[in-house]
């Protein structure tokens, strides 16, 4: 009998949206807890899945070019390192922020926290992305008031139009991906957005894979809750007050 080549069930598109923010939680918590990574590295866990993970994290977030190339231009290390100061507090601002709209606030943070280093290019493109569903994506008619209320109380924080536009900006200075309006005009350009649309996806499904995988032997290796829950992997639980145990920072 000819072998039968099983090729594996490919996620939906909303699992593939979802999955760079959830990826960005779980490899994060892995960077900067060396118990866990100490756990994942019995099970093979090493540098070069690190990378790899990282890589398809950013590649999944905008970038088109490899990261030691991007950074090599100082306009885009300076870009990261805007990015990276701004999230973590502005992150906790808009957290408290938001408090008085759970819905809200739990749609913009779930699974997303401040991220260092290139990575906050991730975490600020999955904020911004949010922002701009809260205010006009089409899955989100039915909560389009409290949604607009949710931007107009972040606006009066510090976090308005103005603000998403300039991080824009700056992901797209650190991911080398230059705003359309300041291109040369390009017949063939449809077909080259078309092609990083492509290539984003494709990154997107190895990044699920990837993080199947080793999100499955976390669940079977690690018995800490906490170490569960910077992974993305559990939840906090609810005081009778409504407040999760043990909050913290972002990073």
């Amino acid at each position: 009998m000819a072998d039968v080549k099983i090729e594996p069930q490919l996620p939906s598109d909303t699992v593939l949206e979802e999955i760079p923010a959830r990826a960005l939680k779980f490899f994060g918590a892995i960077s900067s807890n060396l118990a866990i990574r100490a756990v994942l590295a019995k099970r093979g866990y090493d540098e070069s899945i690190h990378e790899r993970a990282w890589a398809l994290v950013l590649q999944s977030a905008g970038f088109r070019k490899g990261t030691q190339l991007v950074m090599g231009k100082p306009e885009a290390a300076a870009a990261v390192a805007e990015l990276d100061a701004w999230d973590e507090p502005n992150f906790r601002v808009a957290r408290a922020a938001l408090a008085s709209l759970p819905e809200q606030r739990d749609f913009v943070f779930e699974d997303l926290t401040a991220q260092t280093g290139i990575a906050a290019v991730a975490s600020v493109t999955t904020f911004v992305k949010r922002l701009d569903e809260l205010e006009k994506g089409d899955d989100r008619k039915a909560t389009r008031k409290a949604d607009q209320a949710a931007l107009d109380k972040l606006a009066s924080r510090g976090i308005g139009p103005d603000v998403r536009k300039h991080l824009r900006s700056l992901i797209a200075t650190a991911t080398g991906s230059p705003d359309a309006s300041a291109l040369e005009p390009d017949p063939k350009k449809e077909e080259k957005l078309s092609k990083q649309k492509e290539e984003q996806r494709q990154a997107k499904i190895e990044l699920w894979m990837l993080f199947s995988e080793w999100s499955e032997i976390a669940r079977a290796d690690i018995s800490r809750r906490d170490h569960l829950i910077m992974l993305g992997l559990a939840k906090r639980k609810k005081t009778d007050k409504g407040k999760g145990e043990g909050e913290g920072g972002d990073k």
